[in-house]
């Protein structure tokens, strides 16, 4: 299992791990309090409806899969969407910054430390939080980054699955 199966850390490499929706480690999960370096959602848990996490695929429709393979983007979008919004609002990053903030924001779960390093678990609400704190732009703390479950939906149209809004700017 690469990095996770090796014991010193790489420069530059985040180790992800896999946990369902409810913060549980996925029974598949590579784990390891020294060489996981953040969860992320991988797959859903069994009392949910789907038990996977909807992708794209090749032939440009979508398919439900589940692994670290499902976490690892997740992560990685995170960082994406803070470079964007960092780009936008003139705030210098580095990747030692980036993966700062990407550890700072997570949620630190003590019941997880043995399978990630602090226990912790990307949290897109903290990061945001932060980013707008970054920014300087001061917001509504009840109206914070907010995204909804998927609808499930019988035609496999999944266009309008996930609500989400930005925060909303305090006059």
């Amino acid at each position: 299992h690469y990095p996770s199966g090796f014991t010193q850390n790489f420069t530059g490499v985040i180790s992800v791990g896999s946990v369902d929706v409810d913060g549980v480690k996925s029974p598949f999960s590579n784990f390891s309090p020294t060489s996981v370096d953040i969860l992320a959602p991988g797959n859903e848990s069994s009392g949910r409806l789907f038990r996977s996490i909807l992708s794209t695929v090749s032939d440009g429709t979508y398919n439900r899969f589940q692994g670290t393979s499902m976490a690892s983007p997740v992560v990685a979008g995170s960082l994406g969407l803070a470079i964007a919004f960092m780009k936008t609002h003139g705030i210098p990053y580095t990747n030692a910054s980036l993966e700062e903030l990407l550890f700072e924001t997570a949620t630190n779960d003590p019941q997880l430390r043995n399978i990630a390093s602090q226990g912790r678990i990307l949290d897109l609400d903290r990061m945001s939080l932060a980013l707008y704190q970054m920014a300087d732009i001061a917001i509504d703390p009840v109206d914070s980054f907010l995204i909804s479950p998927p609808i499930p939906s019988d035609q496999g149209d999944f266009s309008n699955s996930f609500e989400s809004r930005p925060p909303r700017a305090c006059p």
